[in-house]
């Protein structure tokens, strides 16, 4: 808790958690040059990931489509042209064509996998920025500790403190501490 005074009164605990618009959505996927279904396209991957193991022909057809190459090229390029390069071996059959497909397979999880984790730590700085920016325009002090998955804002204004965690994929939980009753709620 935070008290300037012998009079001042902390408000009440406000916890609030936000989802991202699709206004903010558009902005992530501008900001990483990537189509705006690729977070929808790479959902459908995983899922069709974890259904068991796929053949070649399945396999070829999840990247055929152009989000998923475009997606899977931008934000993980390593794992997708390890997955392609399996997916594009031929002359094999029988036992070594269920190798290749088990290796696409695996690459192909490894680069949704690393494609969603650059996507949520994205939407992640994108809403601190967004609390930053505000809180300035506001007239707050404003600190910013970023971590690996979270991100905490402090904004500050006399005796009023607003602590915001910013979570991977943009989920933000906020205290509000230094006004009286319940103002706080009012102000956010």
């Amino acid at each position: 808790p935070h008290v300037n005074g012998p009079e001042e009164h902390m408000s009440t605990r406000v916890s609030a958690t936000a989802k991202m618009t699709a206004a903010c959505q558009e902005l992530l996927h501008q900001r990483l040059q990537i189509p705006l279904a690729a977070t929808a396209e790479l959902a459908s991957l995983r899922t069709m990931m974890l259904t068991g193991r796929a053949e070649m022909p399945a396999l070829r057809q999840m990247i055929g489509s152009e989000t998923v190459r475009a997606t899977l090229g931008a934000l993980a390029p390593a794992a997708f042209g390890r997955a392609c390069n399996a997916l594009t071996a031929t002359g094999a059959s029988g036992a070594a064509s269920a190798v290749l497909a088990a290796s696409a397979q695996s690459e192909l999880t490894d680069a949704v996998s690393t494609a969603e984790a650059v996507i949520a730590d994205a939407a992640r700085a994108l809403t601190a920025d967004a609390f930053v920016d505000a809180g300035a325009e506001l007239g707050y002090s404003v600190s910013v500790c970023a971590g690996a998955r979270t991100t905490g804002v402090e904004l500050r204004r006399g005796h009023e403190l607003i602590l915001l965690r910013i979570r991977n994929g943009g989920t933000v939980e906020s205290d509000h501490a230094g006004l009286t009753d319940a103002a706080c709620g009012d102000r956010q």
